[in-house]
Formats: structure tokens, C-alpha cells, sequence
């Protein structure tokens, strides 16, 4: 079997429910926000609507949870392992 001439395959099949074109402006928006994150950092930007949330915490009336407040042996604010904290009231 011999393959010649390929070419990258840019279709992309929308399903009924989609809208196309807010399809290709979040996509356009999503690339544009890639090249400062590449730049300068990931967390250099984020999205408007989660900023309360990274600003309050993600706990009941902006207190941040109590997986967030313990840290284990080698994390640090931006490093932090995705483990859950179990509370178990001992006998």
C-alpha cells in the first residue's frame, strides 16, 4: 500500500443542534488566548466568568474547602494534588 499526496482533513462535522459560526468564534478565541498562555504562563489568563470563584474559593459562602486549606508534604498553592479529603467520625 502506497499513500500519496495527503493532505490535512479541515472539514469538521457540526452535529444539528450546533451553531457553526460560535463554533469558529470560540475557537478563534480560544487560539488567541493560547498565545499569551504560551508566552507568559498558563494561569496568565482566565476566564471572566470564574474569576469570582478563583477569587473567593471554591467552598460554600467563599470559604475556601478544607482540601484546599491542608496542604501534604511537598505541595504548594499552585502545585496541588487533585486527592480527596475524607472526614470519617470515628467510633
Amino acid at each position: 500500500m502506497i499513500l500519496c499526496d495527503l493532505v490535512f482533513d479541515q472539514n469538521i462535522q457540526y452535529s444539528l443542534f450546533d451553531d457553526p459560526v460560535q463554533a469558529q468564534k470560540i475557537k478563534a478565541l480560544y487560539s488567541a488566548a493560547d498565545e499569551p498562555a504560551q508566552r507568559y504562563g498558563k494561569h496568565t489568563l482566565h476566564l471572566g466568568s470564574s474569576h469570582l470563584i478563583e477569587k473567593m474559593g471554591r467552598g460554600r459562602r467563599g470559604s475556601h474547602t478544607a482540601r484546599e486549606q491542608i496542604q501534604f508534604k511537598g505541595e504548594t498553592r499552585r502545585r496541588h494534588l487533585a486527592l480527596p479529603l475524607l472526614h470519617v467520625k470515628a467510633k
